[in-house]
């Protein structure tokens, strides 16, 4: 066996070869350890001599004397070579510079501009983007015009035109637009919808445009936005077609997965038919007549807003959800085929405009998670990435056409009209951009400075490079002989490290042991440089070495401690590995007393331990016993058997109690019981079960069961607290008498079942009527501080099914068939009326006659089911509603959610916000979930139409602008 194969231990290589005891080492040895000679002092029968013979090759690489892991390509590198070129001077670069680097805000050349999100306004930089890139546009939004004492800080147009001319002319990679969304009093942290934003910004840039000296710019948003479609109605009795014009400024799409635009624009222009009560009333006939009604569209913008209707209703959460759906479209889109008309779109080249990230596409693929180095120039990043409506046409000369491309996120498309004139060239006004290259020239300057910062520091790494290349050809030592000293390798590599100013102290106290030597243990991680370095260190830099650690200063008396144990570690797993192989089939001759716990470690194998321990006088099965030790060991045996003997006494004692597991399930009425701390319980009884092993618990510590007030913190008349086997226990008078005879302590809680007491409001009862009177009483107030403590729960839930259940004028959640015997009428909500003509003919006659039932009646079958739901204390009601309906396929709107008295019908309340405690029981009272009975078209979200405020209440674009 090979007694070290570590690298780390390859200076302790003599171990076990030349040194099997601590006699047995040098100082040759020693020396050994500190890289000072060979690793082992074999030299034939000979024995042992002052110089060690026995040469481990690879030994040499461990030692800290030799040239090992301290070069680098910083100080090896030729002089001549370019120091910015180099890999050591960007990172000395990294670590020194103190400014920061302006050329990293330098926009490439051909590159967009991008835009700083402040928080959440990456849905108007999406948009804002889109229309910079439309040059119609963007110059009509230069050829406004200000007044000398217009406000420009706060009039968004003006910031507009900033923003655009920024883009467009600016040297800087993105444009921070925050003087813009201040001007539109924005608020910055809040999402908004964009097809509201859109319609808003537009619907205002509109009325400033009719404000302008150009009168062009008076009908520019409809000339470049608005297009026309028509209704076209035809009378399947007298075949009369009627029209009806409309304009938009965006079709709103809807979308299925997998499908493409043209299948979305089919859709939009598909016939549908009036029939029923939907039918049209037609002049010509006089009469309501069946029809058929299409939408054609009549005339094509110059811009081409699509939105595609991801957003939908869910009627399972009522909620809105986004639709996921995947959707390909063209870069180029013909309608002269499809629609009649000879005017067609395209897109050329595209840039996905990640707010301040700016890469060309080349995928196919407008999707976040799609995104890779193949298809973005520089890649963007992951988080919040803008898919379609990020990505727009730039530039009329196409680099690579894409024929078709999807996308799963996108939910705007733009498309720009082919023209044979010739594009628009944007001129920004002189006043607007002279303010941009005022700043352009600043940032100029910041490059200049810069470059002349870095240069300084280039010329600073080459000194400090070379004083570092100095110190390196002098720091090797050669020779055991030669005068050196010890340093710590991780202080000498710091220094290493080209980073400027460094500490004028080389701390090497990491390497002293406490005789204040050089530490056997810490020599790999040192250094040994000559004195000529050291020299170098002090007189030229004024780098002080501190402790100086010569070849003088080894530790003998460290080096025999380490040896000594890594030898018995050595020794050990040799000695345990001969041990385990030879007890295998040896079988004593003789019987013999031994420690079990000692034997247990060693095994058997006898002759493998008289070899290692020597002779053992073993005594024989019949020796007799040590008076001394016996009388020694007396008093424990003593207390030992009277726990023994007092555990039997209380278990026998509190038998019945043990067995039922130390609760009662049913109490006398007028019959004092005893509340018990669990915690006390599980100690007792595992003390009276192994009274050798556990410890006899001191004493009956209920303050954990205690207020700060005195008062009980647990309501026995709670579903939850009642069962909670965690934290108490209620036990008869006669147990606790006999317990706290025994143990003493408290204080005492009892427990009485009362059937006349008149009860508050807030005070449950129990399923018979009777009540459980706590003394010292209930503290409501701490006792809801204690059972909102906790992450998660499980809930009890009654579910009562479509006429089952009534929730009464109180609150509380009654069986329909309990009511109808007490002879009390049902009011029903609209909601049910509208349902009760569904429901089967059984219940119909059952709610209807009001029958009288005796009350001697019980009931075979509960008018409810229970399911049980696992709840987070931060879950919303919503949240429980959708796991009830995992259970019961009954949607959150069908859902009538009672706690107590209490309806849950705030959906947006969490369990902590209610404080439902856990394991709390819930009643839920379904309706009858027909959606032909329900209007739920009343419920679907009403599109907003142009102009309208939606969100955006209170912000500069619900106002008129300055």
């Amino acid at each position: 066996m090979a007694p070290f194969g570590k690298k780390s231990d390859k200076q302790w290589s003599f171990l076990g070869v030349e040194v099997n005891d601590i006699k047995d080492l040098t100082p040759a040895h020693i020396r050994a350890v500190y890289g000072l000679g060979p690793s082992s002092t074999h030299r034939g029968s000979e024995g042992t001599s002052s110089q060690p013979s026995h040469v481990d090759e690879s030994t040499s690489a461990i030692f800290p004397y030799c040239e090992n892991h301290y070069t680098a390509s910083a100080l090896t590198s030729s002089s001549t070579s370019t120091p910015t070129k180099t890999g050591a001077f960007n990172d000395y670069f990294a670590a020194v510079a103190n400014k920061p680097d302006p050329e990293v805000s330098k926009r490439a050349e051909s590159s967009p501009g991008g835009m700083k999100n402040l928080g959440a306004t990456c849905y108007a930089n999406s948009l804002l983007q889109v229309w910079f890139h439309d040059l119609a546009f963007r110059d009509a939004i230069y050829r406004c015009r200000f007044n000398e004492n217009t406000d420009k800080s706060m009039s968004a147009l003006y910031q507009l035109q900033l923003l655009f001319v920024h883009l467009d002319r600016g040297l800087k990679d993105f444009y921070n637009p925050l003087s813009l969304i201040n001007a539109l009093k924005l608020d910055t942290a809040t999402q908004q919808d964009a097809q509201e934003f859109c319609n808003l910004f537009m619907a205002q840039i509109d009325n400033q445009f009719q404000k302008q000296p150009d009168f062009k710019l008076s009908e520019f948003i409809t000339n470049q936005f608005q297009g026309h479609y028509s209704y076209n109605t035809t009378c399947k009795n007298c075949k009369k077609t009627s029209k009806r014009d409309c304009t938009y400024y965006e079709l709103m799409l809807n979308i299925k997965d997998n499908c493409t635009l043209m299948d979305c624009f089919e859709e939009f222009i598909e016939a549908e038919d009036l029939v029923g009560s939907d039918r049209y009333f037609c002049s010509t006939c006089g009469s309501l007549q069946d029809a058929s009604r299409a939408i054609k569209l009549e005339k094509l913008p110059n811009v081409l807003n699509i939105q595609l209707m991801r957003f939908v209703y869910d009627n399972v959460t009522w909620t809105k959800k986004k639709s996921k759906d995947t959707i390909k479209f063209p870069s180029t889109i013909n309608f002269s085929e499809l629609l009649g008309v000879s005017e067609s779109v395209e897109s050329d080249k595209w840039f996905v405009l990640n707010d301040e990230e700016v890469a060309e596409f080349h995928g196919t693929k407008f999707d976040p998670e799609d995104y890779s180095d193949a298809a973005t120039k520089p890649k963007p990043k992951q988080n919040g990435v803008k898919s379609v409506k990020n990505a727009k046409s730039v530039g009329t000369d196409a680099e690579k056409h894409l024929s078709t491309l999807s996308s799963r996120n996108a939910y705007m498309l733009t498309y720009t009209k082919r023209t044979s004139k010739a594009p628009v060239k944007p001129c920004p006004p002189a006043e607007t951009l002279d303010v941009v290259t005022q700043e352009n020239e600043v940032f100029k300057t910041e490059l200049a400075v810069y470059a002349q910062y870095k240069e300084q520091l280039g010329q600073d790494f080459e000194r400090t490079r070379e004083k570092r290349r100095e110190l390196y050809r002098s720091w090797h030592v050669t020779s055991d002989e030669d005068k050196s000293c010890y340093v710590s390798a991780e202080s000498l590599a710091n220094y290493l490290k080209l980073q400027g100013e460094t500490a004028r102290t080389i701390d090497s106290s990491s390497l002293c042991c406490e005789h204040g030597k050089l530490d056997p243990a810490a020599v790999l991680k040192s250094k040994r440089i000559s004195e000529a370095a050291r020299r170098l260190l002090e007189e030229r830099d004024g780098i002080t070495i501190n402790p100086l650690l010569t070849t003088e200063n080894t530790c003998t008396l460290c080096t025999q401690d380490l040896c000594q144990d890594k030898l018995y570690s050595w020794m050990h797993r040799r000695d345990v590995e001969e041990f385990e192989r030879k007890a295998k089939g040896v079988r004593s001759p003789m019987t013999a007393w031994i420690s079990k716990a000692w034997l247990a470690d060693w095994s058997k194998a006898l002759q493998v331990l008289t070899r290692i321990f020597g002779s053992m006088p073993l005594p024989d099965n019949d020796a007799v016993e040590c008076a001394e030790c016996r009388h020694q060991l007396q008093p424990h045996l003593n207390d030992m058997k009277d726990m023994i003997a007092r555990a039997a006494s209380e278990k026998s004692e509190l038998s019945e109690m043990i067995m039922r597991g130390a609760r009662v399930r049913e109490m006398e009425p007028g019959r004092n019981y005893y509340v018990i701390s669990q915690e006390f319980m599980r100690k007792w009884i595992d003390f009276v079960k192994r009274p050798t092993v556990n410890k006899r618990p001191a004493t009956i510590d209920h303050s954990s069961l205690m207020c700060k007030h005195k008062l009980f913190v647990f309501d026995l008349n709670n579903v939850a607290d009642a069962e909670n086997v965690d934290d108490i226990a209620v036990i008869k008078e006669e147990e606790w008498a006999y317990l706290h005879a025994m143990y003493g302590g408290g204080p005492e809680v009892t427990v009485i079942r009362s059937e006349m007491m008149q009860l508050d409001d807030d005070v449950d009862t129990t399923e018979n009527g009777a009540i459980l009177v706590t003394t010292p009483g209930l503290c409501r107030d701490c006792r809801n501080e204690r059972i909102l403590d906790f992450s998660s729960t499980t809930l009890i839930v009654r579910v009562y099914s479509p006429g089952e259940g009534v929730v009464e004028s109180n609150g509380t959640v009654t069986a329909t068939a309990e009511l109808t015997a007490k002879g009390a009428t049902v009011t029903e909500t609209p909601l049910e009326t509208a349902n009760k003509a569904n429901l089967s003919k059984r219940k119909q006659a059952m709610i209807d006659t009001g029958s009288r039932r005796s009350k001697r009646t019980k009931a075979t079958k509960k008018p409810y089911r229970e399911i049980k739901i696992v709840v987070s204390k931060w879950d919303s009601v919503m949240d429980v509603k959708l796991k009830i309906m995992q259970k019961t396929d009954i949607v959150p709107l069908y859902q009538k959610l009672v706690h107590g008295c209490e309806e849950l019908d705030r959906n947006d309340k969490t369990i902590a916000d209610l404080e439902i405690p856990p394991h709390a029981v819930l009643d839920v009272v379904a309706f009858d979930q027909r959606t032909d009975d329900l209007a739920l078209s009343t419920l679907q979200d009403e599109t907003p139409m142009p102009g309208d405020e939606g969100g955006f209440g209170g912000t500069g674009l619900a106002e008129e602008w300055l």
